[in-house]
Formats: C-alpha cells, structure tokens, sequence
C-alpha cells in the first residue's frame, strides 16, 4: 500500500537491530566470502608446499585450511550474540574490519610459503576470538 512504511527486520529476539548490529554483520557476510577466498588460496600454497617437499608447511597449511572451512561455516550461517555493551560492540566491528582486511592482503599479496603459514595461522587465531564474541555457534 502506498505511504505505507516497510516493517523493519526483526532480530532473534523480536527486537529492530540497532545500525551497529546491521555494520557487524555486514561484516560478517564479507568476512564469510574473504574466507571462502582464503581457503582456495591456502590449499594452492599447501599444494605448492608439497611440490616442494615441505611436508611440514603442508602439514600445517591443511589444518587451517580445515580450521577455516569450519569458521566459514560459523560465518555464513552467522547469528549474532546479543552484544548490549557499544564499546564491545566498536571494538567487534573494528576487529572484523581488521581481520577483513588482513584476508583480502592475504590473497593478494606475494608471500614466502612459510610466510603465507604464519598469516593464516594468525587470521585463524584473530578470527576464532572474533567468533567467539560476536557468534552463537550451532
């Protein structure tokens, strides 16, 4: 019906998301197709690895490319925790604006095998915290 306004989305809790809870997810969405990115990238490093016979790279590259599988999982059927504290909520977005970007410089930039190791293995590590704060994992 025309001048009718459109009714706002409502959160699990039956309650209008605040613009800071539309931001964090926005971010989480991007943070799921960075991910998504990630992991093609980490198993072409692990397989240059391997051709290199640097078994121990490889190695360590496969767990995380597993360990990424599972957080993209996390993230693409993201629902948020109810985060009432904003400077939690400032430092959740500012921390997925962060790893965001330390992704997409992953998969752009020309690393050492073992250098690209040691970033994933770090993004594994920011993002397990970030979705332990900002997710209700299933």
């Amino acid at each position: 019906m025309a001048g009718q306004a459109a009714k706002p989305t409502l959160t699990a809790s039956g309650t209008t998301p605040s613009t800071a809870q539309r931001v964090l997810s926005g971010q989480i969405a991007q943070c799921a197709q960075n991910v998504a990115g990630l992991i093609v990238t980490t198993e072409q490093q692990k397989n240059l690895a391997e051709i290199a016979g640097d078994v121990t790279t490889a190695d360590t590259l496969n767990a995380e490319a597993i360990q990424l599988s599972v957080q993209y999982g996390d993230l693409a059927r993201h629902q948020l925790n109810t985060i009432d504290d904003s400077q939690v909520m400032t430092q959740t977005i500012q921390g997925f604006v962060k790893i965001n970007s330390d992704i997409k410089a992953a998969t752009t930039q020309i690393q050492q095998i073992t250098a690209f190791a040691n970033t994933v293995t770090t993004i594994v590590n920011t993002l397990d915290g970030l979705i332990t704060s900002a997710l209700i994992k299933a």
